[in-house]
């Protein structure tokens, strides 16, 4: 075994790593590393996933991203990135008063223009008021907005302890001055909130402005992403009564009263659907019940339904006798029992009849249909035409009793307070229930 084990070869591995041991003791380390350290070979370094990279380098600190040869420096974008030349473009999202300043003069430009603004230019200003910042990345600001302030009022004071402590006199003199100048508030997050949303406010409701549902949904969404319902049953009811304003040959501009009443003057589904959302988000019952009564309630929604809904497949029903009689021709020529008229007759009466039971069954059907309703429903003895005429007005306030009630199914009907016992009265007065104790789970 002493044999095998000492051979040639292995002897010379041995001197080799003496020879080795030796040097490194004799010389010092720094010699040693690049005695060992080839110039074709780079240090292996351990391997990082893709998150960790990214997360490693939004969260690097400013001497990582200052070292050239660091590993995360080469995997950095190009300086010339268009991503991030446009992230450097971009105002910050902490200089509020740029904002403001941006909005008001917008909003003033809009409004110093003469006669009737087309749809076009107001449409641009709503959006150029929107898009001074980006609303989302604002509300997030916000609370990190509040934490920069105390953080910065904690490092003042701790510079101010250091100066009281190195030169007392000089910093006394220094918080007298400070304290003679007037203090200058520089607006905060929700300060350019509220101006986007005035400014949005102004602009819709401008008397020379013409509500389009183009116009009214951009300012939906606008106050949608704020947070700020208030204005939305306002601006839905001025949308159906808003005077129409009319250019005179002289630059002059006249109005016309509007009928809200009419067809086209109805809010639209997806608009009415879309403030509703906005409203339950805010936390707001006054403008969600607001918002249902200036869209889902108003006799131009019903006048709407009642042509797209019963009038116009009402006509296409009123062909089927036609089609009916030519099948029953048809049917006629099949026996030879009776003449052709008398079987024409029976088998036109025949279809005629099952096609009106069917057709009727089927109303009734939908009419009665109640699977989707949770808490409020329909109360006895209301009609079939108003229960199908209204259906999208009692599907608003049981979406709205169902966001601001308990979220447990067990305890609806124990809410309280005045703001669920005012929507529970309202609800009544248009015909309906909250809560109905027999079709409660449990109940019978």
């Amino acid at each position: 075994m002493r044999r095998a084990f000492t051979t040639s070869g292995q002897r010379s591995n041995v001197c080799q790593l003496c020879q080795l041991l030796s040097n490194r003791n004799a010389q010092p380390a720094k010699r040693t590393i690049i005695s060992l350290s080839t110039a074709g070979v780079r240090p292996r370094l351990p391997q990082q996933t893709a998150p960790q990279f990214t997360a490693i380098r939004r969260l690097g600190t400013a001497a990582a991203e200052k070292s050239k040869d660091s590993r995360f420096a080469r995997n950095s974008p190009p300086k010339d990135n268009p991503v991030r030349r446009v992230k450097a473009e971009r105002p910050a999202v902490t200089d509020f008063a740029s904002l403001v300043a941006a909005i008001e003069r917008v909003e003033k430009a809009f409004l110093a223009q003469p006669g009737i603004p087309s749809e076009k230019t107001t449409h641009d200003a709503l959006r150029a008021i929107a898009a001074q910042t980006d609303i989302e990345i604002l509300a997030e600001a916000e609370p990190r907005s509040e934490l920069q302030s105390k953080s910065e009022s904690t490092t003042d004071n701790t510079a101010s302890h250091l100066l009281d402590l190195d030169d007392s006199k000089r910093t006394a003199g220094t918080r007298a001055g400070a304290a003679s100048e007037p203090e200058k508030t520089a607006p905060s997050v929700q300060d350019v909130v509220d101006k986007i949303s005035d400014a949005a406010y102004t602009i819709i409701t401008h008397p020379n402005v013409v509500i389009t549902p183009k116009l009214l949904k951009e300012y939906v969404r606008i106050q949608s992403k704020l947070g700020r319902p208030e204005t939305l049953p306002e601006v839905l009811n001025l949308y159906r009564t808003k005077p129409d304003p009319i250019q005179e040959a002289g630059g002059n501009v006249k109005y016309s009263e509007r009928n809200p009443d009419k067809i086209p003057n109805a809010i639209p589904s997806e608009l009415a659907d879309a403030a509703l959302d906005a409203a339950i988000e805010a936390k707001d019952l006054h403008a969600a019940i607001g918002i249902v009564e200036n869209t889902y309630a108003t006799k131009g929604y019903l006048r709407s339904k009642f042509l797209t809904k019963i009038v116009m497949p009402g006509t296409a029903f009123a062909t089927v006798p036609v089609g009916v009689w030519a099948l029953a021709s048809n049917l006629a020529l099949l026996q030879d029992s009776m003449d052709n008229g008398t079987a024409t007759g029976i088998a036109f009466a025949g279809l005629l009849t099952y096609v009106a039971f069917t057709g009727t069954i089927g109303f009734v059907v939908i009419g009665t249909a109640n699977d989707q309703m949770k808490r409020v429903t329909w109360m006895p003895g209301r009609p079939l035409r108003q229960r199908f005429l209204r259906e999208e007005e009692r599907a608003a306030l049981d979406k709205v009793a169902c966001a601001f009630g308990f979220a447990e199914e067990t305890r609806w009907g124990e809410e309280t307070g005045e703001d669920y016992q005012a929507l529970r009265k309202y609800v009544m007065g248009r015909g309906m229930l909250l809560d109905a104790i027999e079709l409660q789970p449990g109940m019978s």
